[in-house]
């Protein structure tokens, strides 16, 4: 309900900027934590930012894309979404262990 009155309220462009700065907080909020709650907090912030980003840029795109194409940039637009949300966390992983981040130094 708040995802769809900020978007309205703003419009898809402004929602989607602001969402984006808001989670960006919230990442360094999270990267700087020194509490639990603190943490907590700043994860609550990033899931509020995905929910009104996803309506954002849902309804950007029906507007932005011609009639006759709306059926398959929406597809497109799931179908890239769920391919992410698959790929992103194994992408990182690998990354992760390429670049030896974590909290000390590596064990091999």
């Amino acid at each position: 309900m708040a995802a769809l009155i900020i978007t309205s309220r703003y419009g898809e462009r402004w929602a989607l900027v602001g969402t984006a700065l808001w989670c960006s907080t919230a990442m360094v909020v999270a990267v700087y934590a020194t509490s639990l709650w603190v943490f907590a907090l700043a994860i609550f912030m990033v899931g509020m930012a995905g929910s009104v980003f996803g309506l954002a840029r849902q309804s950007y795109l029906t507007e932005a894309v011609p009639l006759y194409f709306r059926a398959r940039a929406l597809s497109t637009l799931g179908g890239v979404t769920r391919i992410g949300n698959f790929m992103g966390p194994f992408i990182a992983a690998a990354v992760i262990s390429f670049l030896w981040i974590g909290w000390g130094p590596p064990t091999s």
